[in-house]
């Protein structure tokens, strides 16, 4: 058997007693994206049938599709435990905006819930802010006095992958987040 077939026969072996429990160590390692969405929609589909299922995962990006609660380990403990969105915004998950820069000069009055982050080759701002639905406000209102067109503005919030270097890094320096 190939190693997808083998890592979807392990995991219909432990689904076979229809456990409370369920344990997924790395499930979807070695598989093709469309089984890899497979298993995610059986994971999820287990959750809202009430099962407790504990995952782990080197993928960020999977982590943050399923997991209601993470913890994070490294060397063998468990540094950081909580939502997606806790673990996201207490290590440095700003939300971006990004937006067209039509002066040569940066702005210097820029409204207070936005800092400046980068000026790029392309003549567009990043900038980053705690609270980004305040942001948006002013942004809206500091924009039209300023000649910015809105009409290409971008806003991201950070995923788990993007900030996994910085997760990793403040962890191995002691700083851990509780529950």
């Amino acid at each position: 058997m190939s190693g997808g077939q083998q890592r979807r026969l392990e995991i219909a072996l432990g689904l076979v007693g229809d456990p409370d429990v369920i344990f997924l160590d790395e499930p979807t390692t070695g598989l093709d994206p469309d089984a890899r969405g497979n298993i995610w929609r059986l994971i999820r589909q287990l959750s809202e049938d009430g099962k407790t299922v504990i995952l782990t995962s080197h993928y960020m990006d999977e982590v943050e599709a399923l997991a209601d609660r993470l913890a994070i380990m490294v060397d063998g403990e468990i540094c950081a435990i909580g939502t997606v969105a806790e673990i996201i915004d207490h290590y440095g998950g700003h939300t971006r905006f990004n937006f067209s820069w039509p002066h040569d000069k940066l702005p210097t009055d820029l409204p207070t819930s936005l800092e400046l982050f980068e000026k790029t080759s392309e003549n567009r701002l990043t900038c980053i802010a705690a609270e980004p639905a305040r942001a948006l406000t002013e942004l809206m209102d500091w924009a039209p006095r300023h000649n910015v067109d809105l009409g290409q503005l971008t806003i991201k919030r950070p995923s788990l992958n993007d900030i996994y270097p910085s997760i990793m890094e403040r962890l191995q320096h002691g700083d851990g987040v509780g529950a």
